[in-house]
């Protein structure tokens, strides 16, 4: 499962993979960054732990979901135009979710005219969520090629872009924001959801 998940991929994070295929079967919106939330119809913050579980925690094995809680992922897929890290925020500092467009726009490399230094892996998160809010493009990281944060087309709406309904989890509709959405996998096997960090 390590080789599957994370040692092929470089990964320690979840990527967001909700590409038009996916979408077409969950519906929501292409490379939503709602990915945070859950991807293919599951909603990682409403995870339920099992009675033996919380049994064997003195009653509670879960982690409350903090609506403040802010966190952005360390890694991503490496595709041309591959989709940024995950990320939280509470609705206060990104209120409506956007997509990632991989398409657009082209991003000047290292050295060219136009190049855009990428941020740091520790820019401060105000910083990243107001570029985000904006609509920013080419920063994410380094060595990106294409894209950049959308509110519009590929299943947005009203200047949001929802994930995908997750009915067995409580959640009928898309989510249209990131908050309380820091429960994306991560480690060698992708752990994932509040019962299991």
């Amino acid at each position: 499962q390590c080789m599957q998940e994370t040692i092929q991929y470089n990964a320690c994070d979840e990527n967001n993979w909700s590409d038009k295929d996916v979408v077409s079967k969950a519906g929501g919106s292409v490379y939503s960054s709602t990915s945070a939330c859950g991807q293919l119809k599951q909603s990682y913050q409403d995870y339920k732990c099992s009675a033996d579980e919380d049994e064997l925690a003195d009653g509670k094995m879960a982690c409350d979901v903090d609506p403040h809680m802010e966190k952005r992922a360390t890694t991503h897929a490496g595709w041309y135009g591959a989709p940024a890290p995950l990320f939280c925020a509470p609705k206060s500092k990104v209120p409506q979710a956007p997509r990632w467009d991989y398409k657009s726009p082209w991003c000047a490399p290292a050295g060219n005219y136009g190049h855009t230094p990428p941020f740091s892996d520790d820019v401060p998160l105000d910083t990243y969520f107001e570029y985000v809010r904006n609509g920013g493009s080419c920063k994410d990281y380094s060595g990106i090629k294409t894209g950049g944060w959308s509110f519009h087309g590929d299943g947005c709406k009203d200047g949001s872009c929802p994930g995908s309904p997750a009915p067995l989890f409580g959640q009928p509709q898309g989510r249209t924001d990131v908050e309380g959405c820091c429960w994306w996998g991560r480690g060698v096997i992708q752990t994932t959801g509040v019962c299991n960090f």
